[in-house]
């Protein structure tokens, strides 16, 4: 895929796409490995690509078909005086749980021992240590962050945590703020 160039794409596609493009935008996602693009990164990434497009003669797509800078929702905690000094762990490794261990390593408030996820084998962040939760009760911790985006499945997840005896005082969920 390294040799891939966008002026090969074959422009019989051309009708396809322009026939959509009401709803359709190209668009690109970053061969970065880190989960955790930083914005100036994926600023230079997306004119990278801009530019390119436009360089290209007989384009299917012209450039005012890519998306403008497609969107990056990042959550936040609103007000971190709860934790800050505390070892939490983050419990939820999707797009709030990386926003939240994003957060809280800029702003340095709190450690951050680690990050649970059911679907943690699938997970790799270099330098990140994200384990099953079944694992939570081994670690020394102050507090379980629920990085879940709904009071419904932070309350299961609430639950069963609960039942793996660790205390619902060390158990916060706040509605993720965009």
């Amino acid at each position: 895929m390294d040799d891939f160039n966008i002026a090969s794409v074959p422009i019989r596609y051309s009708g396809d796409f322009s026939g959509n493009k009401d709803w359709l935008r190209f668009g690109f996602h970053s061969s970065n490995s880190n989960p955790f693009i930083q914005d100036d990164d994926y600023e230079r990434g997306f004119d990278n690509v801009y530019e390119n497009i436009s360089k290209v003669k007989n384009m299917m797509v012209s450039t005012s078909d890519i998306s403008p800078k497609l969107g990056l929702v990042h959550y936040y905690l609103k007000d971190l005086n709860l934790i800050i000094g505390k070892r939490v762990i983050i419990y939820g490794a999707g797009a709030v749980g990386k926003s939240y261990y994003l957060q809280f390593c800029t702003e340095n408030k709190c450690h951050v021992i680690g990050i649970a996820d059911k679907n943690y084998q699938n997970i790799n962040w270099q330098g990140v240590h994200i384990f099953d939760p079944s694992n939570i009760v081994r670690e020394e911790f102050d507090y379980v962050i629920l990085a879940l985006n709904t009071k419904k499945i932070a309350n299961d997840v609430r639950k069963e945590l609960i039942d793996m005896n660790i205390p619902e005082k060390k158990i916060l969920w706040f509605e993720p703020q965009i």
